[in-house]
């Protein structure tokens, strides 16, 4: 429950900084190896910070921090073979176009919200606070086609939320 309570805060916070057309969620995937499914579910995503939580690969080629991509299949190589992979509402907010190597191992770049790669048809979203992802599915890619639009809903009521709540004088 805390996890989606801080989501919906940084979203609320977002919309207030940056517009509702920014703050805007999105969907986006996560894979990873079966060894990391629970660890996951338990704890959510979190920021490699090179000691306890490190990057499987590498340091982060557009930046240190939480690799995902809104095309579900595009990063399926990082399960190496796992079936199943983590679906989530993001909050990508004002995005960075990070490039490598530039940006290998780097901090969320100022004023920005997110990094999106600059290369790769920007596939590769890359998330600094756990916040601004709520892990909703753990599904196969023949389950993308349900689970999306159930998740459109959710992105549809909390725009809807935002709205009332700003009308009323309530953010």
């Amino acid at each position: 429950l805390a996890l989606a309570q801080n989501f919906v805060v940084k979203y609320l916070q977002m919309c207030k900084e940056r517009g509702l057309a920014t703050a805007k969620p999105k969907i986006c995937y996560h894979w990873t190896r079966t060894q990391y499914f629970d660890p996951i579910k338990k704890q959510g995503l979190k920021v490699p910070d090179g000691a306890a939580v490190k990057h499987v690969t590498d340091t982060g080629y557009y930046g240190r921090g939480i690799y995902m991509s809104p095309d579900p299949s595009y990063a399926q190589g990082y399960g190496h073979g796992a079936k199943l992979f983590f679906v989530a509402l993001s909050l990508p907010g004002k995005q960075y176009v990070a490039s490598y190597p530039q940006m290998l191992g780097k901090p969320l770049m100022d004023g920005h919200d997110s990094h999106v790669s600059n290369d790769r048809n920007g596939m590769e979203w890359v998330f600094f606070k756990p916040e601004q992802l709520l892990l909703c599915f753990q599904i196969s890619l023949n389950q993308v086609q349900y689970v999306t639009p159930i998740l459109n809903q959710v992105i549809n009521y909390l725009v809807s939320k935002y709205d009332d709540l700003n009308k009323k004088g309530g953010i």
